[in-house]
């Protein structure tokens, strides 16, 4: 899409809008469709399906084409379709010069957005959305309890080990996801994740026991210990099929089978009809797995996250990164993140209006919560001064990094922040990519669009990442920055520039 530059541009938005309620028309007839399909699933003997299943069989990440054209088939595409095609267009409403006119587009805009939100809601049977919950909940339960089988063998002296060195040099959401790595890869070659030295070194100066229940039922010391070095042993080979060590993940210079993004084939077909990325869900019960308090840090987190009043109506969270992230990714001001909060409520506000004279009930506005925002920070006091512009009510707190009371704040601030409706943070940051993947584990349902992202989108390492043309673009001429592409073609972006335009390129082995 074009920046707003003249007049014409103005019926440009308008011919936007009309295709965008043109597919909320298509969402209206997929989501009967969906609903049929859940039916389909629910007469299905779905356990016989799990019971056979095992780790092992799980295959390579599905291509970016398959999961595309998988989606075409049910209502997942086309809300995630809607969600993104709105987005985009509020960006280019947003750099349009114009603010006048910007103004009275915004309320169409937001107006049209509510429609949408309540068209979804409405077609949605509560029973039925209660039950297609309750299957990813219930497939969410069968993998914890396969991994838990997996991790804790009955024999620790024959079982194989995939042992994953802790980082010891990079915040608690890059040792999150580096263990994440190990474990799927882990699953995928059958093997029992364990720690190297079990946990005792890493980032922060507490054991990795002493905040989690253990890895695993095995012992590092007693179970790998004894057959190292490797190369001493006359049989190496059946030594290094027993024992595969992962050293850091920068140092691998290759993909290796089974690393995130992926999620089991055999469950593509429940999957893609419940859930828009099934491979974010999967990766979300990864982390739930690894993410298992011990009971005194369950208590205290409990009481912390007990003080966030969540059953008084919907809660907006921000995380805002800063300190040390300065020369990674660039750093944004409040008022950005307060643009996509304030949408986000401008919309709800609208929607339980509409529904309110919908249903024509003795519920007034003035029933409806007031908006609150959970502001998360590795910096707070300037965060809190900037803040203040906005909102007031803050308390002030700084917690030493890499200490245990800090390990536990950001603990608290990620599983608060993941129970919230709606997150916005930048997907550059580990603990932001950590929220939204525990967020589709923790709320049980689909959340994959709850979270708006201030610079790149997501991937589960911060890559570039691979997305479908969906339709043939014509460069202006003379522009050196722009390129031509063809619907079907594949190109990777590296960031998004929040304006309808991406940073991007061919990918040439894909295409």
């Amino acid at each position: 899409m074009r920046n707003l530059k003249n007049s014409s541009n103005f019926h440009q938005i308008f011919i936007i809008l009309f295709y965008i309620l043109f597919i909320i028309l298509i969402l209206f007839i997929t989501q009967f469709y969906s609903n049929l399909i859940f039916k389909y699933f629910n007469l299905k003997n779905i356990n016989e399906l799990i019971e056979n299943w095992e780790f092992n069989e799980y295959n390579k990440k599905a291509s970016e084409k398959e999961i595309c054209h998988s989606l075409k088939s049910n209502g997942e595409f086309y809300k995630k379709k809607l969600n993104s095609e709105l987005n985009e267009l509020f960006n280019l409403i947003e750099n349009s010069t114009n603010k006048l006119r910007n103004e009275k587009i915004y309320l169409k805009f937001v107006n049209i957005m509510a429609i949408g939100k309540n068209i979804s809601i409405n077609l949605n049977d509560l029973k039925i959305n209660e039950e297609k919950n309750q299957l990813l909940n219930l497939l969410g339960d069968y993998f914890y309890n396969k991994i838990f089988k997996l991790q804790n063998p009955k024999n620790c002296k024959i079982a194989r080990f995939l042992v994953c060195k802790l980082e010891q040099f990079c915040g608690f959401g890059c040792v999150m996801h580096h263990i994440s790595f190990c474990l799927s890869i882990a699953l995928g070659t059958n093997r029992t994740l364990i720690f190297e030295d079990d946990g005792i070194k890493w980032s922060y100066k507490v054991r990795w026991n002493d905040i989690f229940e253990q890895i695993t039922n095995c012992n590092y010391k007693d179970d790998v210990l004894p057959w190292l070095p490797i190369k001493k042993y006359k049989n190496i080979s059946t030594q290094i099929e027993r024992h595969l060590f992962l050293d850091r993940r920068s140092d691998i210079p290759f993909e290796v089978n089974y690393q995130p993004e992926v999620f089991p084939k055999e469950f593509a077909e429940i999957l893609f009809n419940f859930h828009s990325n099934p491979s974010l869900w999967f990766h979300g019960q990864l982390i739930k797995y690894i993410w298992r308090e011990s009971a005194v840090i369950r208590e205290l987190l409990d009481k912390i996250e007990a003080k966030i009043p969540f059953v008084e109506g919907p809660i907006v969270g921000i995380h805002v990164r800063r300190t040390d992230k300065y020369k990674e990714a660039r750093t944004h001001n409040l008022k950005e993140y307060f643009k996509w909060t304030d949408f986000w409520y401008d919309i709800e506000y609208k929607r339980q209006q509409k529904q309110i004279n919908y249903n024509n009930n003795n519920i007034t506005l003035n029933n409806i919560p007031p908006p609150r925002i959970f502001i998360a920070s590795e910096e707070p006091k300037s965060v809190i001064e900037e803040a203040k512009k906005y909102w007031n009510g803050f308390e002030e707190g700084d917690p030493i990094r890499y200490t245990k009371d800090s390990l536990l704040a950001i603990m608290a601030e990620i599983k608060i922040l993941s129970q919230c409706q709606f997150v916005v943070c930048t997907f550059s940051s580990n603990v932001c990519r950590l929220i939204y993947e525990l967020m589709q584990a923790i709320q049980g349902k689909d959340m994959s669009e709850a979270v708006q992202s201030l610079d790149v989108y997501y991937t589960e390492s911060w890559k570039c990442k691979n997305m479908e043309v969906i339709d043939n673009y014509n460069k202006l001429l003379n522009n050196k920055n722009e390129i031509n592409a063809n619907k079907g073609d594949i190109i990777e972006i590296s960031r998004p520039l929040w304006n309808g335009f991406v940073y991007a390129s061919f990918n040439l082995e894909l295409n």
